[in-house]
């Protein structure tokens, strides 16, 4: 040892070199999310994962399966569209994105979806003159042609996301799911809000003079002489008298009335006993359920039970319902249900929670007969379970919110010939504009003539402006690397459509501004033309239409079969 200023200083052992002072480290292990750029780097790491996110050794639930957890969409500096999805879902069912406002209710579209009458209704209603600007029905119908359209493809709700946020009576319902950061939602309580919600609005929205009968009176009886209620009643709808009996002096009131959800009632002690009366020729079709297990008594009735002859389920594919009447004399009152859909809460801490949908997909529409036909919908990851898995409550973790059921002996009776089935093509051939000022002599694109309509085949060509809602959120790391926290959120402006072929080829038949209501954070003048004052019926002296209607002219652009040419359409149409 050598001292110097009273310190005394030694040659380190050769047996201790690079392990002193060094304590040991586990390796940390990065998902920054898999993307398409570099699925040549991961080919081996793809085959030994048994499922989507493969690392999750620090995960606060770790009983909960992996594909009932919730993944966040990264971003690479390739944008979203470098996201690998399809690593997600092998599936020929579609999933939904979720780096939207609101898009805690994919859970519920997609089983809606996958309800077939409310589908066909839904679908009808787009090819109708409907002049609500801001309509939820019409926004699911034009969801529904996109994901029977995208066998297995990704898609993302966004155009019905932000209608919902539109409605004056979701934002005082507290249904508006702003996504900030430290904020959680009680998602328990507002999906089952929502679902109440939507059924209202989607009966508003469908009713017409007079409605199409979709339901066979025979089948569902309503008041004779009166005309048929909207479709979305004629399916979900249900009259009942309610009475209420003190328990005390036994004094009865009784009240009418009509309603689209049920809410369950668990055993409670009460001064008053309340009971409800429904027929079984008004049980609907289909029956909309809300759970209602926002207590611990509630939810131990949801749990699974150890039994010696194994786990038993308070879940079934199948309910029957005891109903104090039936259509006709000497008819069984049990009227039996099958499930369709539901949708569950997922507790990974009491702060942090999220939603998925197990659904039974119809027969018509499975790919597989032998596989299980239930299948888990969490958001963008769609997997095949069995029905165990899917209507089992192992744990707390996993909370039922909303059931839907499907009514046996209606069913398949459902009558749909009297619903339109196709968008009229003169919309292409009308000049229209909501805008008070529109200079119609500058306008240089001329409609569409009955005789130019389109047939499949023919060629047009495309291009879509957009403007932006919200900047890009991103950091900057200390090695100078650049992480996306949220992208640019980007809304159609303007949409201009060319005859590609004919003796006015090259001459636009659509050049459209869109009008919002929504706040614009940048123009992007310089890419896309769009001034302040052009998305504004009371200054643009454009054509100014709703997105809506622009949308239902691409629709039917795209189901006459038209070839579209033009730069970057994968991105365009994925923002339209």
């Amino acid at each position: 040892m050598r001292v110097h200023d009273s310190i005394g200083y030694a040659p380190l052992p050769r047996e201790l070199r690079g392990k002193r002072n060094l304590a040991p480290k586990e390796p940390v292990l990065k998902d920054e999310g898999r993307f398409r750029s570099n699925q040549h780097r991961r080919g081996k790491e793809r085959a030994s994962e048994a499922g989507p996110s493969a690392q999750t050794s620090n995960y606060p639930r770790p009983e909960i399966p992996v594909h009932w957890r919730k993944t966040d969409i990264k971003y690479s500096k390739f944008g979203i569209e470098d996201f690998d999805f399809g690593y997600y879902n092998k599936t020929e069912y579609s999933g939904l994105e979720t780096h939207i406002m609101n898009s805690y209710t994919n859970a519920i579209v997609q089983s809606l979806f996958y309800i077939i009458p409310l589908r066909a209704h839904a679908k009808s209603h787009i090819t109708t003159s409907c002049e609500i600007e801001h309509c939820l029905l019409c926004e699911l119908g034009f969801l529904s042609r996109m994901l029977e359209d995208a066998k297995g493809t990704n898609c993302q709700a966004s155009n019905f996301c932000k209608v919902i946020g539109r409605k004056p009576q979701a934002t005082a319902l507290s249904l508006i799911d702003y996504a900030l950061d430290g904020v959680n939602p009680d998602y328990l309580t507002m999906i089952q809000q929502f679902n109440r919600f939507v059924m209202e609005e989607m009966a508003t929205e469908g009713s017409t003079n007079p409605n199409p009968v979709v339901v066979p009176p025979e089948l569902k009886a309503w008041d004779q002489g009166s005309s048929a209620p909207p479709p979305v009643t004629q399916i979900f709808g249900m009259s009942s008298k309610t009475v209420a009996t003190c328990g005390q002096c036994r004094a009865a009131t009784e009240r009418s009335h009509s309603f689209h959800v049920v809410d369950l009632n668990y055993p409670r002690k009460a001064t008053f006993i309340s009971s409800r009366a429904i027929p079984s020729g008004s049980l609907p079709p289909v029956l909309s359920v809300n759970a209602a297990a926002f207590t611990d008594d509630a939810l131990k009735i949801w749990r699974d039970r150890k039994t010696p002859a194994g786990t038993q389920r308070f879940l079934t594919p199948e309910i029957t319902v005891n109903a104090p009447g039936g259509l006709q004399d000497g008819e069984s009152n049990d009227i039996k249900y099958k499930l369709r859909g539901v949708v569950f809460q997922v507790r990974v801490t009491p702060k942090e929670s999220h939603l998925v949908a197990a659904i039974r997909i119809p027969d018509s529409e499975r790919v597989s007969p032998k596989a299980s036909p239930w299948y888990l919908f969490n958001d963008f990851v769609v997997q095949n379970v069995s029905e165990d898995e899917a209507l089992g409550c192992p744990s707390d973790w996993k909370v039922p919110c909303i059931l839907f059921l499907e009514r046996q002996d209606t069913i398949n009776r459902l009558d749909f010939t009297g619903l339109p089935s196709k968008l009229d093509p003169t919309i292409l051939c009308r000049q229209h504009s909501i805008a008070r000022n529109t200079d119609w002599p500058a306008q240089k694109h001329k409609v569409l003539e009955a005789s130019e309509l389109p047939t499949p085949g023919t060629v047009v060509a495309i291009d879509a402006e957009f403007v932006a809602l919200q900047q890009e959120e991103s950091e900057y790391r200390s090695d100078g690397t650049k992480k996306v926290i949220r992208p640019s959120l980007m809304t159609l402006a303007r949409v201009s459509v060319l005859r590609g072929q004919g003796q006015s080829s090259g001459t636009p038949f659509m050049d459209d501004y869109i009008h919002t209501t929504d706040t614009i954070v940048n123009y992007l003048t310089e890419f896309s033309g769009i001034r302040f004052g052009d998305l504004d019926p009371t200054m643009s002296r454009h054509t100014l239409l709703p997105l809506k209607t622009v949308y239902k002219k691409l629709r039917l652009l795209v189901d006459l079969g038209c070839i579209f040419v033009g730069h970057g359409l994968p991105k365009d149409f994925r923002t339209i």
